[in-house]
């Protein structure tokens, strides 16, 4: 087996579990989008090493600028994130407008 088909079927072998089989085809396509939704979901321990970067760097920005507002938005803030997303993070400083 190549390579690539080697590794397309490691990937493939994480998330879809083919020992349910149904004879409606809109059902088993229906489990195959619930199987990968699942394997893209983070773990609890994935979640929790999130929460505590983000909790870091909350705490950093109040102890550099306390008068800061911090905020996350993105696919993080909404749960939709992929195991490779990245955090968006914005701190919203409140400085007068000369």
């Amino acid at each position: 087996m190549a390579p690539a088909a080697a590794a397309e079927t490691k990937l493939e072998n994480g998330w879809f579990r083919g020992y349910c089989k149904f004879k409606s085809p809109m059902l088993q396509l229906h489990k195959e989008i619930v199987d990968f939704c699942e394997f893209l979901s983070p773990t609890p321990e994935e979640q929790a090493a999130r929460n505590t970067a983000v909790e870091s760097v909350f705490r950093s920005y109040k102890t550099y600028m306390p008068h800061c507002k911090v905020q996350v938005f993105g696919s993080f803030r909404t749960g939709l994130y992929l195991p490779i997303s990245d955090i968006d993070v914005i701190g919203k400083a409140r400085v007068p407008i000369i």
